[in-house]
């Protein structure tokens, strides 16, 4: 998508406010306007320097108290309010100095100083203290965020352009120095190239706010009740108009389009994802989140969010890791700090982790893709190698069931959910998320994880095996070998079948990586590196235009690599037509035994001791009560969602034998 349809910049939008309103549509004030103004309580010490526009009538102003240079647009209108009502446009009760104020706007009961600020049209400004801007101001734009350690060392800098792809390469890829170096000098040029100043946009409202200084506030915006901000950017638009609520301090921030920052939250060196929100007193520092994030009442420090990653409980603290697709239970906690050298040290959640009430993982750790975490962790686990696991605590050991996640029915429902809850405009999304749970990044992982727990057994005496940090039982590494392989089986199965030509998948490395999110070959992530390094990327409209030919491309050639995966590590030809029967048998197997074991876990929420009710006169009506509130496993809506996703699957295996048949 070009960049010019993703988002109006700031520093765009006051270019085209001034191209609109310039000198030549500007005039000084009449001595009668300058007498009218005078009568109904406004002063200024040099009425000359104040410009007015057409449309400009002077009884609309009262008890306005103008300094510096001033122009202002027509005060003819109304303007809407938050509840429907039309009130007529106009200034009073403020001092404004310094400012270039746009057609119709509501400007009343300013009780410190407006100033310094380009306003666009229609907006509303009333019962504020002061609302300021230095000629100067960056506006949070460069702002550097420690994010993964809190010593520094992997700081992403926020600008407004900024997705998660690129947050993800200055964070991770500390060891490519000359891309670091090109980042950031893509970067510092391209703040720098922006008209320094602060910004009010078109309809953008700002209500009962005590102190803003240095801020840009983007069209149709809400703003309202804030405490404190200082130096940030709130990007908004009439699609995806952002919220920042009562009793909010931020510093140091950039705020995205569609993002609601209410209810007494703090945020510090942040920037704050698109639709995400962040509330009820949370407390976010140097944190960059992507997408859809929901945080509220805990703390997160040091956090690099990665799309749809959730905390909702008070006990909670985040501190000094990276996750995505994430869901945080009450009292999750992390410890970075060792009493030698700080808080140096870091965990790696890869997408999709949970973790259960007072959880606890000592830092570093490293938690492997939709895995479950529970209980405490102090021998700093590395299960990255082995998704969709089950990690516990037994007598204080930390003990992994591998692929333990793989039949659990909240697996599939969270893969549902996040696609219901991208609140984003298509057109408008600037970070490119894949919320799917199997792809190649995932399957690969399986694959591979496969190998090794095989690898690990048969080096290993006795029963447990330690790894990682972390024990397993023989007993169940064989299990999860067997389910490993059936599940990236079936995925191989479904991606060719589907595909109907799978090509060539011409590099020699297979991996793939989730970058920010986005989910492409390991070798595309490299050579996109080179490129920047080498200067051929330079810039960043080209940065971004670059990574939306990755996420295509990636995603062109999903099948190709199914199939190269199908021949190395299943020894199946998609040419050869018995095999792939064959193949679609055990895909069909698969995907009917997957049917069944979700069926089977959703079931235990409707039977023994889960079913409690609240009937008062005997059992018959207890359990008259749940099914009155909770329904019955047959009507209930997520689970029919889930087992309707295994019936496609299914639908689509025996599509495929009888294909072959023919």
């Amino acid at each position: 998508m070009p960049i010019d349809t993703i988002f109006v910049t700031f520093a765009a939008a006051k270019a085209k406010f001034y191209n609109q309103n310039d000198t030549m549509q500007t005039r000084k004030l009449t001595a009668d306007e300058v007498s009218a103004l005078e009568s109904n309580g406004c002063r200024c010490a040099h009425w000359d320097s104040i410009a007015v526009r057409p449309g400009f009538d002077a009884r609309a102003l009262h008890g306005v108290v103008f300094a510096g240079r001033v122009t202002v647009g027509a005060t003819t209108g109304t303007v809407t309010l938050d509840d429907g009502l039309q009130v007529p446009a106009g200034i009073s009760n403020a001092m404004v100095a310094d400012c270039e104020i746009g057609d119709n706007c509501l400007i009343r009961n300013v009780g410190g100083l407006l100033r310094g600020y380009t306003i666009g049209s229609g907006v509303v400004i009333s019962g504020c203290g002061s609302i300021c801007a230095r000629p100067d101001a960056r506006c949070g734009q460069g702002t550097r965020v420690a994010v993964l350690n809190e010593g520094g060392g992997r700081e992403v800098t926020i600008f407004s352009e900024l997705n998660s792809a690129i947050a993800a390469m200055m964070a991770f890829y500390r060891y490519r120095p000359g891309l670091i170096a090109r980042l950031e000098g893509m970067i510092a040029d391209h703040v720098a190239s922006k008209p320094r100043g602060a910004f009010i946009g078109d309809g953008a409202r700002i209500e009962n706010c005590t102190s803003i200084t240095d801020v840009s506030i983007g069209a149709a915006a809400v703003v309202s009740g804030a405490s404190r901000l200082a130096d940030g950017t709130v990007l908004s638009c009439a699609e995806m108009p952002a919220t920042v609520g009562a009793g909010v301090i931020a510093e140091h921030f950039v705020m995205a389009e569609g993002c609601e920052v209410t209810d007494g939250a703090i945020v510090r060196n942040a920037y704050v994802g698109q639709c995400t929100q962040v509330g009820n007193g949370f407390f976010a520092e140097n944190m960059v989140a992507s997408a859809n994030c929901q945080f509220f009442n805990g703390e997160a420090v040091s956090v690099l969010a990665g799309p749809f990653a959730v905390t909702h409980h008070k006990t909670t603290l985040l501190i000094a890791q990276a996750c995505s697709f994430f869901n945080a239970g009450s009292a999750t906690n992390a410890s970075n700090h060792h009493y030698r050298l700080g808080p140096l040290h870091q965990a790696v959640m890869e997408r999709g982790v949970k973790t259960g009430s007072g959880s606890y993982v000592l830092e570093p750790a490293h938690i492997g893709a939709f895995s479950m975490v529970v209980g405490h962790h102090r021998s700093h686990p590395d299960t990255s190698r082995f998704p969709f696991s089950l990690l516990a605590e037994r007598d204080g050991a930390s003990i992994l069931v591998p692929a333990q996640n793989l039949k659990s029915i909240g697996l599939f429902r969270d893969g549902r959910k996040w696609l219901q809850r991208d609140r984003r405009p298509a057109r408008l999304r600037t970070d490119a998320v894949d919320a799917r749970i199997f792809s190649p990044l995932t399957v690969g992982r399986m694959i591979d994880a496969a190998d090794e727990l095989e690898r690990l057994a048969s080096g290993s005496k006795g029963d447990v095996v330690m790894h990682g940090g972390v024990r397993m039982q023989k007993l169940m590494m064989t299990r999860a070998v067997r389910t490993y392989r059936q599940t990236a089986l079936a995925w191989l199965m479904r991606t060719v079948a589907l595909a109907g030509s799978a090509g060539t998948f011409a590099d020699d490395d297979t991996r793939w990586v989730d970058l920010g999110g986005m989910i492409v070959p390991r070798s595309m992530v490299a050579r996109l590196i080179g490129q920047i390094e080498s200067g051929q990327i330079a810039g960043i409209p080209a940065l971004l235009e670059a990574l939306e030919r990755m996420r295509a491309e990636a995603r062109e050639c999903e099948s190709a690599w199914a199939a190269l995966m199908l021949g190395r590590h299943y020894g199946i030809d998609p040419a050869d037509r018995a095999a792939m029967h064959a193949a679609a048998t055990q895909w069909l197997a698969v995907a009917e035994d997957l049917r069944s074991s979700l069926a089977a876990d959703a079931a235990k929420d409707f039977g023994g001791r889960l079913t409690v009710g609240y009937g008062h006169d005997s059992d018959t009506d207890a359990d008259a009560d749940f099914a009155a509130v909770r329904g019955q496993l047959d009507d209930n809506a997520s689970v029919a969602d889930c087992l309707a996703f295994c019936d496609e699957i299914i639908r689509s295996a025996k599509d495929f034998i009888i294909s072959l048949a023919k």
